[in-house]
């Protein structure tokens, strides 16, 4: 379980930082929507596939891969509440 865990919070991470840097590429192009979906979708048919790849051969436990991959987001959830309340207080 712990490798499962491990690797849901690299797929977490790993996906959030694309995500970022295909946003930040496009901010004020013409045209961003429909790249940034491209993008988008092939990044989440990569990481889908790789995770099931995982599955598929039982390198990771699906419980703890499914966690480690939530709790990223969490995470971020929560620090941009903390951040949003921050603000309201100016």
């Amino acid at each position: 379980m712990p490798h499962g865990i491990l690797a849901g919070w690299l797929f977490g991470i790993l996906n959030l930082r694309l995500m970022t840097k295909n946003v930040q590429a496009f901010i004020g192009s013409e045209k961003a929507t429909a790249k940034i979906l491209i993008l988008s979708v092939t990044r989440l048919i990569i990481l889908l596939v790789a995770m099931a790849f995982l599955i598929y051969y039982k390198a990771v436990n699906i419980f703890g891969l499914i966690f480690g991959f939530t709790v990223v987001f969490a995470l971020i959830l929560i620090e941009g509440m903390r951040a949003g309340n921050a603000n309201k207080g100016e």
